[in-house]
């Protein structure tokens, strides 16, 4: 009986360490993905500046120089959105009216 107290013991302990070793794993992991966040963030801000004076010094030599910036961007996904459910009602139907009806939609746009 002494044994199996021992055993249990044992056994509870380990099962308590590698709860421990989880913990600790996954707070590091969660520290580091934070960490890498915190990066991404600092180099988009740095690229949208470096975009910005990009811009602006292009302008210098080229004044009626345009590049769409992040509305256009927002423009397309905003399409996109719009168009997906009647994509996906169109793909239902048959891939013929699919295309017809893109084709269609990009007379219109560029016009």
């Amino acid at each position: 009986m002494a044994f199996h107290h021992q055993f249990r013991n044992y056994l509870t302990f380990g099962v308590s360490l590698l709860c421990i070793q989880c913990v600790h794993s996954v707070y590091y992991r969660t520290a580091t993905a934070r960490g890498k966040a915190e990066q991404a963030d600092i180099a988009a801000l740095q690229a949208r500046e470096d975009s910005d004076l990009a811009r602006d010094t292009a302008k210098q030599f080229a004044p009626d120089f345009y590049q769409p910036g992040i509305q256009h961007v927002y423009s397309i996904c905003l399409v996109l959105i719009l168009l997906l459910p009647m994509i996906y009602s169109l793909c239902i139907k048959n891939c013929a009216s699919i295309i017809t009806h893109l084709v269609n939609f990009s007379r219109t746009a560029s016009s």
